[in-house]
């Protein structure tokens, strides 16, 4: 099996929906997917007033890091580095295709929205402006076009930062490069994982950052963050295809 690094070649949006979602639901406690929408969850569901405009850092094929957030948040800018995932987003958002039913219904069963699913998947789209490509690793992070104004309220990243790079040196940059985009006092909320160097979609192994949890906390401060919430559990199923000790939601304060 090929390892690779070439996301704009290699990386299939409908083999990745289908190794994420496959199983969700079955077990809340094991399924990365469930842990995902566990973690934004209680996040969005507390007392903290994030505000109404929030941009989505690497959002791939998929709209799961913004479903909690978008019961609270106005305006939504998704992003991503590959055409075929932004054409994903662009196919959903202008109603070509839904989402993955099983994510929407349990995003809703945690809510405890008795609605239907196309009522639910309408109103997120409502929210949802602009679909964006960018490239973290660079200072100018968005390429092909600009929001009108950049500054955001909330900035959400799942499972994208520690493999946009395979360095330490790597990560910092990019999160240098996007939370330049969060408003001095906006909130960072993150999900990823601790230790992952690779992981399996398809027929590819893709290369990322093997960090630590406190190599990513202290990367957070280092670039101006107070860390006010880190929630860390095992999926159980996470060993079938990544190399990976566990994963971890954050929620940090721009200071």
């Amino acid at each position: 099996m090929a390892e690779t690094r070439d996301y704009v070649s290699h990386f299939d949006p409908e083999v990745y929906l289908k190794s994420l979602y496959e199983s969700m639901g079955s077990y809340e406690k094991g399924d990365i997917a469930c842990f995902l929408q566990n973690t934004l969850h209680k996040i969005f569901n507390s007392e903290i007033q994030f505000g109404e405009k929030l941009l989505d850092i690497g959002s791939g094929p998929t709209i799961q890091s913004v479903l909690s957030a978008s019961r609270r948040i106005t305006r939504i800018d998704l992003t991503d580095f590959t055409p075929k995932n932004l054409q994903v987003l662009r196919d959903w958002k202008d109603g070509k295709r839904n989402e993955v039913e099983k994510l929407i219904r349990y995003e809703m069963k945690l809510a405890g929205d008795s609605r239907n699913v196309s009522e639910r998947e309408s109103e997120v789209r409502s929210k949802v402006h602009g679909i964006y490509r960018i490239d973290a690793t660079t200072e100018q992070v968005f390429k092909e076009s600009i929001p009108d104004d950049p500054q955001y309220d909330v900035i959400t990243s799942s499972l994208c930062l520690e493999d946009v790079s395979t360095t330490l040196a790597g990560y910092k940059t990019a999160v240098r490069n996007v939370s330049k985009y969060l408003k001095k006092g906006g909130y960072f909320v993150l999900l990823g994982v601790i230790e992952e160097s690779k992981y399996r979609i398809g027929d590819y192994i893709f290369l990322g950052t093997s960090l630590k949890a406190e190599e990513i906390r202290a990367t957070w401060r280092e670039h101006g963050f107070k860390i006010l919430q880190w929630i860390s559990d095992y999926p159980e199923d996470a060993a079938e295809s990544k190399d990976v000790d566990n994963f971890f939601g954050m929620l940090a304060k721009k200071e």
